[in-house]
């Protein structure tokens, strides 16, 4: 006896999903498509949703008149031609191109398109041959395709010409698309503003071939022009440029286009990183507008007779659709804003049946309540667990094409490279040294103390720069490293130095930057901030000071462990890891420690001492226990108080990394794998596999 309530809870309990993408699609397959298929929804609005179009990679559209760049854009964001392009002042485009990846370049043609059930775009097919023939897919290995797809678009033309030469509805098919994508990207020419009476990012494209005063002059006028065809009191946002890879004509904007080509280059790698929440919250649209298209339909249905005067009634019912509109508002308490436009759903209705309308099903308006209070927050929760998965498997960002060179931090060319913090990068000499003379002027005039000056001495010098106190305060939590209260004189200048390059409009970093750091504070603040990759290559390099060891290690890979033994260390311990450090050379601010063999190596009293290492420690004991590790898989003889010394340093290697030691020497290189043990002294060579 009602068994069929076991079913539903059990029904109930099934309702995990592997990712939001397919949540979407079952929700809206089991919750959302009856309603639309029972009220004729897709007759009215937009056709019904396949798996493509949950699966699918962002979409971003180029619209634009002809000869405005939407062609040179794709080409330049790609770094490639693409099958199908064609660029030229004359109006080239004149189809639709999906430019998508694929392994293989190739066309696929409009009319096998869209009966393609891996793509998104079947419905395409109701716009008939003189679109499909016009409508292709250009696949490309492009790295940049795989995380977003772009649409060309043919050039738009002035008025009521796009609708009479082309043979197709233009607009609607432009509608479809602007319903689909994730952004549409209106471009300009700086030429020719020419705004077509159709006309939600918007390009200014070729700004460079304009100086600097016609270029203020044409955006204000791009901007007055928006104004009257966009009837949104919002602002719409214009990224200015020149979005090719040819020379600038005028250089004076340069630094304007950076700026404006970061902005547009972080929107489009936000893409990826936002589809699932896009597709959620248009499916949200989607089933509101699905209960008030179901109201408006029943209530339709309701209003007509059952005999005679069923056309004249039909016709008043769409003369009066306002006043139903304001009926049903009432009743349901919905807001105006999820009602369809007016006019298009009374054109809609004029080749409707009235007869053959359904009355309303609670059933059918309950699920799709169940679904906005129960499901979509479900899904709402994956969201974040599902960005962290993203993120740490790089799909979260779009790489590749000019991605690489805009949004690339590694290169001398980088967006403000060389200015603000990253003035000095990669110098030999400290950047704030030319200026240490007149800081030193100023500490000194601050009345130091055994060479440093107390915070209320520094903060009256500080306060003069008229910045906040909570910027003053950063400052100086990132020019105190030794973290004593007070500042030395290099501390000091690097304040200052901070100071002057928040007030030049430029951003303070969260953490200090190597470069920046005082070279007599360098070996302190590395051991302080470095990550735990950095301290196992340090403890790894130290094995190299210490020579003349005759290590014994198999020649297979060596599993090593232990936790972060830095945490734990004491101040004479820093320094004399310090002591190490001093002949440590950073490449590249990455960390990586290199050994400079032309310096005296520590004694075996120094590393005695800075591991705690006693004559009555059992290294032999030791090692046993060692061995009855699971992870211990290799055999490491230990010899002498060196020895002990660098089988402490391996315990201190983090479990997930692996190191291989091999003794290689000019004598040693030549000599068999089967030989375990070597006479005499020689360096360490460490291999690191990470």
């Amino acid at each position: 006896m009602f068994s069929w309530m076991g079913k539903e809870d059990s029904r109930k309990n099934q309702d995990v999903y592997d990712s939001v993408s397919q949540g979407l699609q079952n929700i809206y397959k089991q919750k959302l498509l009856p309603i639309e298929k029972e009220y004729n929804f897709h007759d009215f609005h937009s056709p019904a949703l396949d798996d493509p179009d949950f699966d699918a990679r962002p979409m971003v559209m180029l619209v634009g008149q002809y000869s405005t760049g939407k062609t040179t854009f794709i080409r330049y964001l790609l770094e490639q031609d693409f099958p199908g392009i064609r660029i030229g002042p004359e109006p080239t485009t004149d189809r639709f191109i999906a430019v998508m990846h694929a392994d293989q370049e190739g066309v696929i043609p409009g009319n096998a398109l869209v009966v393609d059930p891996k793509k998104q775009f079947r419905p395409l097919s109701k716009f008939g041959n003189a679109f499909l023939n016009r409508f292709q897919c250009s696949q490309t290995s492009s790295a940049v395709l795989k995380g977003i797809s772009i649409v060309d678009t043919p050039g738009i033309l002035s008025g009521e010409k796009q609708r009479t030469d082309r043979g197709y509805d233009f607009i609607g098919v432009l509608e479809w698309f602007a319903e689909r994508v994730d952004r549409i990207l209106l471009l300009f020419d700086a030429h020719k503003l020419d705004i077509s009476d159709e006309f939600k990012r918007i390009v200014l494209n070729k700004a460079d071939m304009v100086d600097h005063q016609q270029l203020m002059r044409v955006y204000g006028a791009l901007m007055w022009s928006l104004g009257k065809v966009l009837g949104t009191p919002e602002v719409a946002r214009v990224y200015i440029g020149s979005f090719w890879d040819q020379p600038l004509r005028y250089d004076i904007n340069r630094r304007l286009f950076e700026a404006e080509e970061q902005d547009l280059f972080a929107d489009l790698q936000s893409l990826p990183r936002n589809a699932a929440l896009r597709k959620l919250n248009d499916l949200i649209k989607r089933a509101r507008l699905a209960k008030v298209h179901a109201y408006i339909i029943a209530a339709l249905r309701k209003d007509m007779p059952s005999m005679f005067g069923k056309e004249s009634k039909k016709k008043d019912l769409i003369k009066n659709l306002d006043a139903l509109y304001g009926q049903i508002q009432r009743e349901h308490q919905i807001s105006p804003g999820d009602f369809p436009d007016l006019k298009k759903m009374q054109e809609s209705l004029v080749h409707q049946d009235f007869t053959k309308f359904k009355a309303i099903d609670k059933r059918l308006l309950d699920k799709v309540d169940k679904m906005l209070a129960e499901d979509i927050a479900k899904l709402m929760a994956m969201i974040p667990m599902e960005e962290k998965v993203k993120l740490s498997e790089g799909s979260d960002r779009i790489e590749g094409g000019a991605f690489d060179g805009v949004m690339d931090k590694a290169t001398p060319f980088m967006f403000k490279g060389g200015e603000g913090v990253d003035a000095g990068r990669g110098e030999v000499e400290w950047v704030i040294a030319k200026d240490q003379g007149k800081y030193d002027q100023i500490f000194d005039s601050l009345s130091p103390v055994d060479g440093k000056v107390t915070g209320a001495a520094a903060k009256g010098e500080m306060v003069r720069s008229k910045l906040p106190n909570n910027v003053l305060g950063k400052i100086w939590k990132l020019a105190d490293i030794d973290k004593d209260g007070m500042l030395d004189s290099e501390e000091f200048a690097l304040a200052m130095h901070l100071m002057n390059i928040k007030l030049d409009g430029h951003d303070l970093p969260t953490e200090l930057p190597p470069h920046l750091i005082p070279p007599s504070k360098r070996g302190f603040y590395v051991m302080k901030r470095i990550s735990v990759f950095g301290k196992v290559l340090i403890l790894l390099n130290l094995c190299t000071y210490i020579s003349a060891i005759p290590v014994e290690v198999n020649h297979s890979e060596c599993p090593v462990w232990y936790e972060d033994y830095f945490n734990s260390l004491s101040f004479q311990q820093v320094r004399l890891v310090c002591h190490f450090l001093s002949r440590i050379k950073v490449h590249n601010d990455q960390q990586v420690m290199e050994p400079n063999h032309s310096l005296t190596t520590p004694t075996a009293e120094d590393v005695k001492e800075f591991f705690h290492v006693d004559n009555n420690w059992d290294m032999e004991q030791r090692r046993q226990e060692l061995l009855q590790v699971e992870r211990q898989e290799e055999l490491l003889r230990i010899r002498d108080l060196k020895n002990a010394a660098i089988l402490k340093i391996l315990e201190a290697v983090s479990p997930k990394k692996q190191l291989i030691a091999l003794p290689l020497t000019d004598q040693t290189r030549s000599r068999p794998r089967s030989q375990d043990a070597y006479a005499g002294p020689r360096d360490i060579v460490l291999e690191y596999k990470f």
